[in-house]
């Protein structure tokens, strides 16, 4: 495995509110009932 090389562009990205190249590993907020709201309405 490769070791984490940690780049400083994925966090001026974010600031600058541009699409992230890669998914992060985990969200820290997440609300559910935005989630069921996405999915009602997409799948149904």
């Amino acid at each position: 495995m490769r070791e984490f090389q940690p780049d400083y562009r994925h966090v001026e990205n974010a600031a600058r509110n541009r699409e992230a190249s890669r998914l992060p590993l985990y969200e820290h907020l997440v609300d559910f009932g935005k989630i069921g709201e996405f999915y009602h309405k997409n799948w149904l």
